[in-house]
């Protein structure tokens, strides 16, 4: 039996978002904290981003292409009443993540002396965190943790 089959597919939709940046950025993420001291080079950890980068659209479009030739009729669907609701709960709760971040990151950080691939690598965090935050929002939604 394919439980996926029973997941609203903006909800399939979250869960490879998720996924994929889990994969896509963790690794990243991971690679710049175990970075020997001293050998901060701003050029490689952008290179290493932007392979993330297409890491993670390759693996959300892939895994989109699979959940929407594995239901096309759900895939098609226009969203309804609820996956707006659900949607703006998401953006909402990304939104105050990132702004928390930014704030931490612009004003916080520079205060403290932090290094400026630092203080970069906190905003991409901070960026991806609230995508995150989104994403598991979404998910409970369809989950039904909020109702009305």
């Amino acid at each position: 039996m394919d439980r996926t089959a029973d997941l609203p597919f903006r909800e399939k939709e979250a869960w490879i978002t998720l996924a994929a940046m889990a994969l896509a950025y963790g690794g990243y993420f991971w690679m710049v904290h175990t970075a020997a001291p001293g050998t901060e080079d701003s050029l490689r950890f952008v290179l290493w981003f932007a392979i993330a980068t297409v890491a993670r659209v390759a693996i959300q479009f892939g895994g989109r292409w699979v959940a929407a030739t594995a239901t096309p009729l759900d895939a098609r669907a226009p969203a309804d009443e609820r996956d707006r609701r659900i949607a703006r709960r998401g953006m909402a709760a990304a939104y105050g993540t990132l702004l928390v971040a930014m704030i931490l990151v612009a004003v916080v950080m520079p205060l403290s002396g932090s290094a400026g691939w630092e203080v970069a690598n906190a905003a991409l965090f901070g960026i991806v965190l609230a995508e995150t935050v989104s994403c598991a929002v979404v998910i409970a939604g369809y989950r039904g943790a909020w109702n009305g």
